[in-house]
């Protein structure tokens, strides 16, 4: 009887692990759609005049390590990613201080 029951599961669960296995294979594809109009335009805004001229946010960088000290991100890690991030923003005016 239990054998019975035992396969019985199996045969139920094993189809359902098997299309599993399958779709995590897949690869993502972004499915949005893009208007055919901008909403800008749409909206009748023609320019945008930002009414700030910059602005400055303040960067606290907390680094976490393993309890033997190993991984986490070396100085220079954290330097380069933040250099990307002020090339990035700069054209937005959005400057970043690391404290």
């Amino acid at each position: 009887m239990f054998l019975k029951n035992f396969i019985t599961i199996v045969i139920l669960i094993f189809p359902t692990l098997i299309n599993q296995r399958v779709l995590a294979q897949e690869e993502w594809v972004c499915e949005t759609v893009a208007p055919d109009v901008d909403i800008l335009t749409k909206l009748g805004i023609t320019s945008y005049q930002p009414t700030i001229d910059s602005v400055t946010i303040n960067i606290y960088v907390h680094v976490i390590f393993r309890s033997d000290s190993t991984g986490g991100l070396t100085d220079q890690q954290i330097e380069n990613s933040l250099c990307v991030m002020k090339g990035d923003f700069m054209v937005g005016n959005i400057y970043f201080y690391k404290m």
